[in-house]
């Protein structure tokens, strides 16, 4: 009987453990090479407008360089502000690392957020329309997209 006991508790407490570790090898090592492992690659990307809070969610899986992420309004006149920034740091966790932006004082004003990445280069990475009158957020539609519906 206590044999059973113990041989129920290594199961029901070690068991888990294991299998969840042999799963994290595979996910960081699907290749057996980390060379291989796909890099810089945006595996979610959200917004959500609740109480006139703007909420934007960033998942990204592999990050190839030390950098940040920016979040800005861009105005019509040309001008932008800063509405909140994120580090980034290279890794190789092949797990999605996820990045939040907030913006918590939306002025009254139609205007575009722009989320870009900072690194040795910067990259646009997407672009959401805010019209004041409807108080509501909507995606751009990216310049190639645009252009192959002409």
């Amino acid at each position: 009987m206590k044999s059973s006991i113990l041989i129920f508790a290594f199961l029901f407490v070690g068991l888990p453990s294991l299998y969840a570790s042999s799963i994290l090898t595979d996910a960081i090592n699907d290749s057996g090479n980390p060379d291989l492992l796909k890099r810089d690659s945006m595996v979610g990307l959200s917004y959500k407008m609740v109480n006139n809070v703007v909420y934007f969610k960033l998942k990204m899986l592999n990050e190839s360089k030390d950098g940040f992420y920016s979040m800005v309004r861009e105005f019509s006149d040309g001008s932008f502000e800063s509405v909140d920034v994120r580090q980034t740091n290279a890794n190789t966790v092949n797990v999605p690392i996820l990045y939040c932006f907030i913006d918590k004082k939306v002025p009254s004003v139609d205007f575009t957020y722009v989320l870009r990445r900072i690194s040795n280069e910067i990259t646009e990475v997407s672009r959401w329309d805010y019209c004041s009158v409807k108080k509501q957020v909507c995606p751009v539609e990216p310049l190639e997209d645009q252009l192959a519906n002409q």
